[in-house]
Formats: C-alpha cells, sequence, structure tokens
C-alpha cells in the first residue's frame, strides 16, 4: 500500500506530469511487450491455448479466463487442434468430447490450480 500510495502521488505531481509529457513528446515512451515475457519463461502459460466448458466450482467463466489471460494463455471458444488443454467442470458436453477425439488434454479446475499456483502466489504476494 506504501509503495502504491507513493506511485499515485508521484503521477499526481504537476512537475513530473510535465516531464512525463516532454518525454512523450520527445518519442520516449514506455511501453509492454509481451512477447519478450512470454519468451522468458516468466509465465507459466505463455502461449497455450485454453478451451473452458462445464460448470466450474471455484472460478465464474470471466475469472478463469482473466487468470489464463494473466499468465500468459489464451481461450477461446471452440475446440481445435491448435487448442492444448480443454478445463472441464461439471456437465462438460460436446467440448469434451471433441478434445478427446482430437488427443487434446483435458483438465479439472484442480490440475489447472497446480499449474499456476506459483503464477498466483507471486501476484498476490
Amino acid at each position: 500500500p506504501n509503495i502504491a500510495k507513493a506511485i499515485i502521488d508521484w503521477f499526481a505531481r504537476y512537475s513530473n506530469q510535465q516531464v512525463l509529457l516532454r518525454l512523450k513528446e520527445s518519442g520516449v515512451w514506455p511501453s509492454s511487450d509481451k512477447t519478450s515475457n512470454q519468451i522468458s519463461g516468466n509465465i507459466p502459460l505463455a502461449g497455450l491455448v485454453f478451451v473452458v466448458t462445464g460448470k466450474l466450482k471455484e472460478y465464474s467463466r470471466g475469472n478463469i479466463k482473466h487468470i489464463i489471460q494473466e499468465a500468459g494463455g489464451k481461450v477461446t471458444g471452440s475446440v481445435s487442434s491448435k487448442t492444448d488443454f480443454v478445463l472441464v467442470g461439471e456437465d462438460p458436453g460436446s467440448k469434451r468430447d471433441k478434445a478427446q477425439e482430437l488427443g487434446i488434454k483435458i483438465i479439472s479446475e484442480l490440475e489447472f490450480k497446480e499449474m499456476i499456483i506459483d503464477f498466483i502466489k507471486q501476484q498476490e504476494g
């Protein structure tokens, strides 16, 4: 909380806003390069494609999608040969069947948690 407050205070100062404006006008501006983060291995689900099916016990659909994306993965709505994992909840339906046909790894919520447990701990700490 103290660090966050200090950062907010820094950005709130007029003189610092002017410095940032001059930097931006000069073409010096920070940007995010998620690809380099993924390549470095700091993101546990980097480049992996997930499909979520069925009713999850511990996550909402939006929450699980956010977690996967924050951990470097991608969520799609349909199973294809490009899918790496199908996360299965209760009553999964045809997406699980399609994954089985294609030989795609099917995981439970528990298995998913184990995949990203360290990532979640880092985010909370």
